[in-house]
């Protein structure tokens, strides 16, 4: 019997919670960027598109590059290494 219910246990589904979030170089919104003004901040970064997909992609963050209204955090050199922080 006890080995039924081990086997009925283990057999079910784990959870796994999937998603993460980019510390560095810091997200266009992030909650970690010291610069942000904190009028912007995105507290879902790790739940990023809407269920209907209405915000994809990237949650409309792509049209920030083409208006302009952004800065370089970091600077990436081809062929170099570089460090990428998740959280």
């Amino acid at each position: 019997m006890k080995i039924l219910l081990v086997a009925g246990v283990l057999s079910l589904p784990a959870t796994v919670l999937g998603h993460m979030q980019m510390t560095w170089p810091y997200p266009f919104n992030s909650s970690y960027d010291p610069l942000n003004n904190y009028m912007n901040i995105d507290y879902s970064m790790t739940s990023p598109l809407f269920a209907d997909g209405g915000n994809f992609p990237c949650k409309g963050y792509h049209k920030v590059i083409d208006s302009g209204n952004w800065r370089t955090v970091d600077t990436l050199t081809a062929g170099s290494s570089y460090t990428v922080k998740y959280t």
